[in-house]
C-alpha cells in the first residue's frame, strides 16, 4: 500500500504593518498614562511628535508600541531642557547688562536695564548705542549671561546628553528586537521548507511503482 502523508496546519506569523501611505493610528486607552507636559506647554506639539515617531517607527505590538512612547516622552524632555536653556539665559541678561554698563555709565541703570527688558525701543536703542561705545554689542551680553549661569547650563548638558543617550538606546532595543524576531521567522520557514521537502520526498518514494 501507498505510504500515506500527512500535513501540518502552520499559522503564520505576520507582524502588524501598516500599509504604505497608511497612518498608523495614535495609541488609544490609558495604559501608558497621560503625556508628561507641564502647564503651559503644547498638547498640539507632542501629539505631532508621538504621531511622526510612529509613522517612522511603524511599532509592531505591544511592547514596540511602549518603547515608541519612550522615545517620545524622552525626546520631550530634551526638547524641554533646551528651552529652559533659552530661558535661563534669557534671564541672566538683563543682570548681565547692568554689570557691563555700571562701571561705564558709574550710576544705577536698573531702570534703563528694565525698560531694555520691557523691550522699550528708546532704551534698545540707547543700550546698543552704550554697547558700541565701548566695542561690545549684543553677543557680549548673551556671553556675559552664559558665563553668569555656566553651572546650571553644563548640567542642564549632561541631562540632556543623558536623555539623548537613553533614546538611542531603546532605539537600538527596537532594532534588536526586530533583528531577533525577522531570525527567528527565517529559522521558521526553513524548518517548514525542509519539512514539506521530506514529506513530498517520502510520498514519491512511496508511490504506485514501489507498492507490493
Amino acid at each position: 500500500m501507498p505510504a500515506s502523508t500527512s500535513t501540518k496546519t502552520v499559522k503564520s506569523i505576520k507582524p502588524v504593518r501598516a500599509a504604505p501611505g497608511k497612518r498608523v493610528a495614535p495609541l488609544t486607552g490609558d495604559a501608558f498614562g497621560p503625556p508628561p507636559l507641564l502647564e503651559g506647554e503644547d498638547p498640539a506639539a507632542y501629539d505631532a511628535l508621538l504621531k511622526g515617531v510612529r509613522e517612522s517607527v511603524e511599532p509592531e505590538g505591544f511592547i514596540e508600541d511602549m518603547w515608541v512612547r519612550d522615545v517620545v516622552d524622552i525626546t520631550w524632555d530634551i526638547l524641554r531642557a533646551r528651552h529652559i536653556k533659552a530661558s535661563i539665559i534669557n534671564l541672566a541678561r538683563p543682570i548681565a547688562l547692568s554689570e557691563m554698563l555700571e562701571p561705564q555709565l558709574r550710576y544705577d541703570t536698573s531702570k534703563l536695564v528694565n525698560r531694555w527688558g520691557a523691550d522699550d525701543a528708546s532704551a534698545r536703542k540707547e543700550v546698543l548705542q552704550l554697547l558700541a561705545s565701548t566695542g561690545r554689542n549684543l553677543d557680549d551680553v548673551n556671553a556675559r549671561a552664559f558665563a553668569l549661569r555656566l553651572d546650571v547650563m553644563e548640567r542642564l548638558d549632561r541631562i540632556i546628553a543623558q536623555a539623548e543617550a537613553r533614546r538611542n538606546q531603546t532605539l537600538r532595543e527596537i532594532e534588536r528586537r526586530r533583528d531577533t524576531l525577522a531570525r527567528r521567522l527565517r529559522e521558521r520557514v526553513s524548518a517548514i521548507q525542509d519539512g514539506e521537502f521530506k514529506v513530498v520526498a517520502d510520498g514519491a518514494l512511496a508511490g504506485p511503482e514501489h507498492a507490493p
